[in-house]
């Protein structure tokens, strides 16, 4: 809508930074009106969706949370991204660092769910369809029209088009099974009972992002809100801290199943719909996520920081002689 890449931990992180800082509200204000709509699609999915998208928090020691969530949050911040800046959007942009960041995090990730698991027969989950697919319905057509009313209502356009975005966002993270932890993890885990069905998820937020994409390299491209501008992240160069930040990443999303945009849609259903308190480790793996994340971004500061002033004080010799 307004040009911006959906990369949920630059957003969330971001919006982060500049609330505790209190730097540039203005600039920031959109990140939070998304996530606000994040949050609210995943309401909506525990009103009509609830059995799928949040079928229970996985029973995991507290530390491995918020192990498994410092793993997230540096790695996503080292790295520039997770499934949905690198994945979703990245591969579309066909970004040589998203094109190195992916298959090394789905690698690692993979990785870390196999050898944390039980090894069992293996199998393949059959595909299990709801048992209505009025909600479903209901979500396609809400994508088709919401967009027409934000390009309909310009006086509104600049706030609800990030949180039509957010909310459409979190919608289709329940309706996909992103904020169900097994149905993640029976994904990366292929030595037993293995689910392919996020594979669909990736592959069909493709089939949008990459023709969408295309479009945005035409010659006079727009967003849908008038004034806005296009991002153009950086897609080179591929360096040790983009490599190891999807390690880290892997290494996290494996362990839990948890990544940025799904720990943020389900963190209230999750606590509401667990009876037993569980859904609190939930929430203690999103505020490492994002503890972690700021802690990495202030250390990156102040070590591009240090070095801008040693490149100064190195220069200025060479100036005086």
């Amino acid at each position: 809508f307004d040009g911006k890449i959906a990369g949920i931990s630059g957003i969330a992180g971001g919006f982060a930074r500049a609330a505790l800082v209190n730097t540039d509200p203005a600039g920031t204000m959109w990140k939070g009106i998304f996530l606000a709509g994040l949050v609210f699609g995943g309401m909506c999915n525990l009103q009509f969706n609830a059995d799928f998208a949040y079928p229970g928090v996985l029973c995991l020691p507290w530390w491995w949370y918020a192990g498994a969530a410092t793993c997230v949050g540096f790695g996503t911040r080292l790295g520039t991204g997770c499934t949905s800046g690198h994945g979703v959007c990245g591969l579309a942009r066909l970004s040589v660092r998203s094109w190195a960041a992916v298959p090394t995090f789905m690698g690692v990730a993979m990785g870390s769910a196999i050898l944390t698991a039980k090894s069992e027969n293996f199998s393949i989950v059959p595909i299990i369809w709801p048992k209505s697919l009025q909600f479903q319905l209901g979500a396609v057509v809400a994508g088709i029209i919401l967009p027409c009313m934000v390009k309909l209502v310009p006086t509104s356009r600049p706030h609800s088009s990030a949180f039509v975005a957010g909310f459409l966002f979190g919608l289709g993270l329940g309706i996909s099974g992103m904020t169900s932890q097994s149905k993640v993890l029976g994904f990366l885990r292929m030595n037993g009972t293995w689910d392919p069905s996020l594979a669909f998820v990736m592959g069909g937020a493709l089939t949008v992002t990459f023709p969408a994409f295309a479009l945005t390299r035409r010659e006079g491209a727009q967003p849908l809100t008038e004034g806005s501008k296009f991002e153009i992240p950086k897609t080179w160069p591929i360096n040790i801290q983009l490599i190891l930040g999807n390690i880290l990443f892997g290494i996290g999303w494996g362990l839990a199943g948890i990544c940025p945009g799904p720990a943020l849609a389900a963190v209230i259903p999750y606590m509401i719909h667990s009876s037993d308190g569980i859904g609190n480790l939930f929430l203690l793996n999103l505020f490492f996520i994002f503890l972690t994340w700021l802690v990495c971004d202030r250390f990156l500061a102040w070590c591009e920081q240090a070095g801008a002033t040693k490149a100064k004080e190195a220069s200025e010799p060479l100036m005086q002689s």
